[in-house]
């Protein structure tokens, strides 16, 4: 598993502060330890804006090709970030330098 971070603003630039983030793996995935069923993984941000959780990430699978969808929720202004990457790399990973992935 890896640690995964990152903060987030509002529109208006401030801390997303109880903003909720939502992971959901793109399709079921096997790793050495058993599989990991499609969930759907949700954080809290706290008065910073920011959170830290452990996910595993899309390399430790034992298929290449999956990526998690992640939704930013804030209680004010909506859904304000919706985009699909794929947690790879050394921990801990913070999820604002990753690249959003294209789907078809």
């Amino acid at each position: 598993m890896k640690q995964v971070t990152g903060t987030f603003l509002n529109p208006l630039g401030d801390p997303a502060a109880g903003a909720t983030v939502n992971f959901v793996l793109s399709t079921p995935e096997n790793t050495s330890y058993g599989t990991v069923v499609r969930e759907r993984v949700q954080v809290v941000l706290d008065v910073n804006g920011s959170f830290s959780i452990e996910l595993y990430g899309n390399d430790e699978f034992q298929t290449a090709g999956s990526f998690y969808n992640i939704t930013l929720v804030d209680p004010v202004y909506g859904r304000i970030l919706y985009e699909n990457v794929a947690i790879v790399g050394e921990s801990p990973i913070n999820l604002n330098g990753l690249v959003p992935i294209f789907v078809k």
